[in-house]
């Protein structure tokens, strides 16, 4: 009909990001992968604090930030402004990655399972996005499997840590050696950390970049710092990649009250310790509590998981809805069947467990 290109007729592109139209009071939203306990405070103290020029003009913010996020990483990386490069959330910064390397038939590797919507865009772009099964030893990532898949032919590799949908952390040493093994072929590595506010800084791919030069790394406000209604990201990497990725790229991706209100996030690492230790207190009652429920390979201080159920053939997204709880069908996830969801740890655990308990007894009754 229109010039639009071909190839998009043939993909099916099936986006997690959407919600029941009977979603409303009452239910509880464990879907989306938000921090449960809301964003640091000084972020809502600097709320209703702008001007209007704010709005009026054009963000100049970019120079703050960037200067912010080497500050919080200073121990880690010895960055600077052209290391990083802002995005509207880190999707954002995966779409402008996969323009950067894919042409037609460009293969990729990644892993099932993981972030979807990567995947998509990967065969949007007209790439080849090829996968290493981890659903086996319940999900646990394996780094030997994954390094034995990389290919000379890939443009580059794609992990996300932690693990969506399993919320598992994969430890940085496993990460470093998958990079080095990847750089002897050219290989670039690129690691997805929407999630990485959840684990430690220790642990961030970011320790890397100053001795591995085929890593790029992306960070999120949305997830940890619980400000996904501002979609603010950041890649970081070598200035040779970096100075590639800004000729793809736009300006003010940021809007100004959401450079004004990252730059506040990032003062309050409390913050980010403090919700670890209540998402692992609420992990860890609901994990101890299930009947009949399992999950796969999971980290404590991850609010999202891999829940299952033992019948294969229970619609377990189904049977949440019935309880009034918005999950994310396995279906979506490579590697997954419809007896699995991605479950998100909410604020009430009691509740929670309520509603889970209900959904193994309709189902041990209608059995």
């Amino acid at each position: 009909m229109y010039k639009t290109r071909k190839h998009l007729s043939e993909i099916k592109h099936d986006s997690y990001a959407n919600v029941p139209e009977e979603f409303g009071p009452g239910w509880i939203d464990c879907s989306l992968g938000i921090n449960p306990f809301g964003f640091p405070e000084g972020v809502g103290d600097s709320m209703g604090k702008f001007g209007a020029d704010i709005v009026n003009n054009y963000p100049h913010g970019d120079t703050k930030l960037k200067n912010a996020i080497i500050g919080y990483w200073s121990e880690n990386a010895l960055l600077c402004e052209r290391r990083i490069e802002l995005a509207c959330g880190s999707m954002d910064a995966i779409t402008k990655i996969n323009k950067m390397f894919i042409d037609k038939g460009t293969a990729v590797l990644g892993h099932s399972p993981q972030f979807p919507d990567f995947g998509m865009d990967v065969e949007g772009m007209g790439g080849i996005y090829e996968t290493v099964d981890m659903s086996e030893q319940n999900g646990k990532f394996d780094g030997v499997r994954f390094m034995d898949g990389i290919e000379e032919r890939h443009a580059f590799c794609y992990i996300d840590n932690p693990n969506n949908p399993t919320g598992q952390i994969i430890p940085l040493e496993v990460i470093s050696e998958i990079a080095k093994k990847a750089a002897s072929m050219g290989v670039c590595v690129v690691v997805d950390e929407a999630y990485g506010d959840f684990m430690e800084k220790a642990n961030s791919a970011v320790n890397l970049l100053d001795d591995l030069s085929n890593i790029m790394v992306l960070k999120s406000f949305s997830k940890g710092f619980g400000m996904a209604g501002m979609r603010i990201g950041y890649a970081m990497g070598s200035i040779g990649l970096m100075d590639v990725y800004r000729k793809i790229s736009i300006p003010f991706c940021v809007t100004g009250i959401g450079t004004i209100l990252a730059i506040e996030a990032l003062k309050d690492e409390g913050f980010l310790d403090e919700s670890r230790k209540k998402i692992a207190k609420a992990k860890k009652r609901i994990i101890g509590a299930m009947d009949n429920l399992g999950s796969l390979e999971t980290s404590p201080t991850v609010p999202i998981m891999t829940l299952t159920h033992r019948d294969k053939e229970v619609d377990l997204y189904r049977e949440l809805l019935k309880v009034q709880v918005l999950s994310v069908s396995g279906e979506n996830f490579g590697g997954l069947g419809k007896n699995s969801v991605r479950f998100r740890i909410g604020k009430d655990a009691d509740l929670l467990l309520e509603r889970l308990r209900l959904v193994v007894k309709n189902w041990t009754e209608g059995n």
